[in-house]
């Protein structure tokens, strides 16, 4: 620590106050004095400090459902479903950038080296390793057969080596120059100790981890400024559960003047002391009455353990160990007491949390991903060559929202007035937005094809009249079915199997009269007739009736 140096620094170390800064005064009969220092983040975080806070962290991940769910689900919205955050290659060769994608979508099914997880599944333990041992590691490599391939190392295995001549510059298993560049990585092999050490170049190793400070070299876990809570609250839960089952194997207490109820008991013998009294009594079965002495009682045994006070004083252990993760308390564990707007508030705000997460994943793992795959499917000719092939975006996952039919409907109107892109407005929803204007176009393409129309929308209502003239005529034996059909085929645009069925189905209209009756009758009751009124230049009046089918 520095020393002080002016008259008025010394004597402000001496007496304990400080010229303007309240908070390092140091009055001994209101605080006890408070050890800090300042220095680089190499010496405030140790070696052996990190990683037993990576150990307490992995702890709690383990036991601890609270932090398990929030790792998890922080991790989950922030990589979403199916391959996860997925790339836009934006080349400016729309072909070149669809090969492309569909070769990381297909390598993206077995991109680690023990085959164990696809592209989504690293994702995943990515973002859990942040926040639960601070950091990952990621070798880039290749398969036996060339193709690329990525090996995870989780950060307990980068260390330093015990040998003093190989710790020149390598600060918590990392050499770096002096610019503090890291230079290479040793990873420790196997599980004897002192463990054999392999020394990977930085330019084959991803480092993922959201530094603090501007000279941090190692990543530590975000549980850890909620450890000491987490495991206060675990603590206290345990002997909270200890009393309450203590307190629950208690059903009686007989209660005297001299606090013993002799050798026999009141129940039945059990258990008794060195005295040979009764200690301790069971009893079984209903129905019983008891009679008591004149100086005994006999009480039920009523615990109040534990109670809603302990639910309020366990609430903000909770609220640390979400805060540290960078969520709201109410997204982790309780919205019950909020609504409206403030729910609102906290989603967009767990939202931020997210998409900060989905730039590390980007930026520190998902692009020099790329760039290294690509490079290597470049090389080996599975993708033409392109001078932009570096160029990429990535499709993150759907954004969490509360009330989406509301934020749809402000959306769309921003996209009507040129306030919003149609790659944001899909992009929000976890869509590809060419893939989206692709499939759309394509829908209203097949929409637009001509489709087939009814007859009668076809040959309009001249056509119409000239049909049911020609059936007539067929119907009378004027023509025959076989003309008939040959006129539905070439004049009315019928197949061949539906005008054969027309011609073989037409039903003959019969003349009821045609020299007594010109004019339709008047009916005076429905009831009265069967006869159908036709409009008077038809001059014929038609009963509907089954005929025989004339021959050829």
């Amino acid at each position: 620590m520095a020393k002080p140096t002016t008259f008025v620094d010394r004597l402000a170390a001496r007496f304990g106050f400080s010229r303007m800064i309240e908070a390092v005064n140091h009055r001994s009969e209101e605080r006890g004095w408070v050890y800090a220092q300042a220095q680089d983040s190499k010496v405030d975080l140790s070696s052996y400090d990190r990683t037993r806070l990576m150990a307490l962290s992995r702890k709690c991940f383990y036991n601890n459902a609270i932090v398990r769910g929030a790792v998890r689900d922080k991790a989950l919205y922030s990589v979403g479903s199916g391959i996860g955050i997925r790339p836009q290659a934006m080349t400016g060769d729309q072909a070149w950038d669809d090969a492309a994608e569909a070769w990381w979508e297909n390598w993206s099914r077995s991109p680690e080296i023990s085959g164990r997880h696809d592209m989504r599944g690293l994702q995943m333990l990515v973002s859990e390793a942040i926040d639960r041992d601070g950091e990952i590691f990621a070798i880039l490599t290749a398969r036996q057969d060339g193709a690329p391939a990525v090996q995870i190392v989780e950060a307990h295995r980068i260390e330093s080596p015990d040998t003093a001549a190989n710790n020149g510059g390598v600060v918590d298993g990392v050499k770096l120059d002096k610019f503090q560049r890291p230079l290479s990585y040793f990873i420790g092999e196997g599980d004897e100790y002192p463990r054999r050490h392999r020394e990977i170049k930085a330019e084959a190793m991803l480092h993922v981890f959201e530094p603090e400070r501007a000279d941090q070299v190692r990543g530590y876990p975000a549980v850890g400024v909620a450890l000491n809570s987490i495991l206060d609250r675990d603590e206290l839960l345990r002997f909270e559960m200890m009393a309450a089952k203590a307190g629950s194997s208690i059903g009686l207490v007989i209660k005297n003047n001299t606090g013993t109820i002799g050798a026999e008991g009141f129940f039945g013998d059990l258990s008794k002391d060195s005295n040979g009294n009764l200690t301790r009594e069971s009893m079984f079965g209903g129905g019983l009455v008891p009679r008591l002495k004149t100086t005994e009682d006999l009480q039920s045994f009523q615990m109040n353990r534990p109670n809603e006070k302990l639910d309020k004083h366990l609430e903000q252990y909770i609220r640390a160990a979400a805060i540290g993760l960078g969520l709201p308390y109410e997204f982790v564990w309780d919205t019950s007491a909020i609504g409206g707007v403030a729910q609102r508030f906290i989603i967009q705000k767990a939202a931020r949390t997210f998409a900060a997460r989905q730039d590390v994943l980007i930026n520190s793992f998902l692009n020099k991903l790329w760039a290294y795959a690509i490079a290597n499917a470049l090389r080996r000719k599975e993708l033409p060559m392109n001078p932009n092939w570096r160029n990429v975006t990535w499709q993150t996952p759907r954004s969490i929202t509360v009330d989406v039919g509301r934020e749809a409907t402000a959306r769309r109107e921003d996209v009507k007035a040129g306030l919003l892109s149609l790659a944001d407005f899909f992009g929000e929803q976890g869509q590809d937005w060419k893939e989206q204007l692709d499939q759309i176009s394509s829908e209203r393409e097949y929409g637009s094809q001509d489709v087939e129309k009814p007859l009668i929308d076809s040959i309009g209502v001249g056509g119409s009249q000239a049909l049911t003239d020609m059936i007539s005529a067929m119907g009378r034996g004027e023509i025959s079915p076989e003309q008939a059909s040959i006129l539905l085929v070439s004049v009315f645009g019928l197949s061949s199997e539906a005008a054969d069925a027309v011609a073989r189905n037409a039903t003959q209209p019969v003349v009821v009269s045609d020299s007594e009756n010109t004019e339709a009758p008047q009916l005076s009751e429905p009831t009265q007739s069967t006869e159908l009124a036709l409009p008077k230049k038809r001059k014929r009046l038609y009963r509907r009736k089954k005929v025989e089918k004339p021959t050829a």
